[in-house]
């Protein structure tokens, strides 16, 4: 059996280029989100600045020359008061909601199930030994939906598979999928959609029916003493900059995860050498699946860019947001690939 040819020039040049636009638009809407938020909150937090710097002069009276030299600079820089103070409130209100919910992904993903079998561990132990990768973690969680996701990077990657897609897959498909997840480990891709995919995480959170991290917001505001009239601002700013931030980075996100699962396919099947078995896994695994157990309002966008189908096996190929490539048409290359290598 032949190498596989590698892809042209021309379509790898493409493939840079979507990617790149879809990267430079995640950080144009977060830059733009940012900004906003911390002149918004930068303003609501004068009052606050301004009593750190009277009381940080007043703690330094007895070791400084000029202990109220703070909050003269406070005053002769109303600027650089309001982004200083707008970033320092981001990061109050933001940092807990971020770690939670980050920890609150990872386990939906199931990377706190249980270790898998020998089995599955000599496989993938063998698969990132032909991608040059440090071994990663496999977990497998009980969840009778076939899913499988790599998070992580080169040197500290773990594998989830869930019980309903070893119970769907023969050997020789699951291999094929186990070396997609290992491709993306080694190509970078999860790391890669893991920073991209934070953003996210953070609206979701904030996008919740009653969601705390506002709740915590307004109770800081009205804590410190600042204006009620703050509190509804930042309501206000909420509701409308959180979903565009959603859209812009969802799009994003979309097109870069289209683009990581065509490579990531490709890379599979070198490591493989059966690009059929992967194929035949994906065929087998869209007429499996149906929607996710959770209503879709709940399940998570994020969840599904790092699955290895969407999670709606509905999703349109004309939808500008879908966050896989239509499958058919993933189907369709490997099975030219493997003709391709058989020849």
């Amino acid at each position: 059996m032949k190498a596989a040819p590698s892809t042209d020039i021309g379509s790898g040049a493409a493939r840079l280029g979507r990617m790149l636009a879809a990267l430079l638009v995640v950080l144009a809407v977060s830059t733009v989100v940012v900004a906003i938020t911390t002149l918004v909150l930068g303003v609501v937090a004068v009052p606050l600045s301004l009593l750190v710097g009277v009381v940080v002069g007043t703690l330094l009276i007895p070791f400084a020359e000029n202990p109220y030299l703070l909050f003269s600079t406070m005053l002769n820089e109303p600027v650089l008061t309001v982004v200083l103070g707008g970033l320092a409130l981001i990061l109050v209100v933001s940092l807990g909601p971020v770690r939670s919910e980050i920890e609150s992904f990872r386990e939906e993903l199931g990377v706190h199930g249980r270790p898998s079998d020998t089995d599955l561990v000599r496989t993938v132990t063998l698969l990132s030994k032909q991608a040059d990768i440090a071994e990663p973690d496999v977990f497998v969680t009980r969840r009778r939906r076939p899913e499988s996701y790599a998070i992580g990077g080169r040197s500290d990657g773990t594998i989830v598979v869930t019980s309903g897609l070893l119970a769907t897959l023969s050997e020789s498909e699951l291999r094929g999928v186990l070396a997609h997840e290992v491709a993306h480990l080694a190509n970078g891709d999860s790391r890669l959609m893991g920073l991209v995919l934070t953003p996210t995480l953070v609206i979701e959170h904030f996008s919740d029916r009653d969601p705390p991290s506002t709740r915590l917001l307004l109770h800081s505001i009205q804590t410190f003493g600042l204006p009620y009239i703050g509190a509804y601002l930042m309501w206000a700013l909420l509701s409308v900059v959180a979903p565009i931030q959603r859209v812009g980075n969802q799009f994003g996100l979309a097109v870069l995860s289209r683009e990581r699962e065509f490579a990531a396919d490709r890379a599979a099947a070198r490591l493989t050498g059966e690009p059929s078995a992967l194929a035949s896994a994906l065929e087998t695994l869209d007429s499996e699946r149906g929607r996710p157990d959770e209503d879709l309002r709940t399940w998570r966008q994020s969840a599904s860019v790092l699955d290895i189908l969407p999670a709606d096996a509905a999703e349109t190929s004309d939808n500008p947001f879908r966050t896989h490539p239509p499958t058919d048409e993933r189907i369709r290359r490997l099975r030219e690939l493997a003709a391709e290598m058989e020849r």
